[in-house]
């Protein structure tokens, strides 16, 4: 998708920035355009998940290379895996959840697979865009239903942050109007 030109200024109001959903919800491509827009170090999980070929790398090692970005006060953080997504969650400023019908999600994830754009760096060196066929389409299905209990508990055990959930295109070319109402709402029920 196209993405509209943002207000830098209002976007300037977030320097922790975290970006979940499912493959093939436009995850990657929105984390890229809002790092070209605001200078903010860009974070892909998947490249501190996996080592080469795709090999997960020790869970312990994985969380303690996330926490050492986490804890720094610039960053926007890309990917999914909702049990160490709470340590990004309580840390962000304000929290994307994609949340884009499963058609879609199918539709680019495939065509990602036929055609990558260059600029994404969302994977470790030597694990190449390849398509797991059963296992990804099972995991694009069931996705939503899985990590919505962790979700929920999330943003009831973390009030503070923003939480915008992102379930169009139409979403994201109004994006800036539905943080502005999220926080005006936010602020009533606080």
């Amino acid at each position: 998708m196209e993405y509209p030109l943002y207000d830098k200024d209002f976007w300037k109001q977030f320097s922790r920035i975290a970006i979940f959903g499912c493959s093939g919800a436009g995850k990657s491509t929105f984390a890229l355009h809002l790092h070209k827009l605001l200078g903010l170090p860009l974070h892909h999980v998947d490249r501190y998940y996996y080592l080469e070929h795709w090999q997960e790398r020790p869970y312990d090692e994985y969380i303690a290379l996330q926490q050492k970005i986490i804890d720094q006060d610039r960053w926007i953080f890309d990917g999914n895996g909702i049990h160490s997504g709470g340590l990004r969650y309580a840390r962000s400023e304000i929290f994307f959840y994609f949340n884009y019908p499963r058609r879609i999600c199918y539709w680019r994830a495939f065509k990602r697979w036929l055609r990558r754009n260059p600029e994404l760096q969302d994977r470790s060196p030597l694990c190449p865009e390849i398509f797991f066929f059963w296992k990804f389409l099972s995991y694009i299905w069931t996705f939503r239903a899985d990590v919505a209990p962790g979700l929920q508990e999330l943003r009831i055990k973390h009030p503070h942050v923003l939480f915008v959930e992102i379930r169009s295109d139409e979403d994201m070319i109004h994006l800036e109007e539905r943080i502005k109402k999220v926080k005006h709402e936010n602020k009533l029920c606080a």
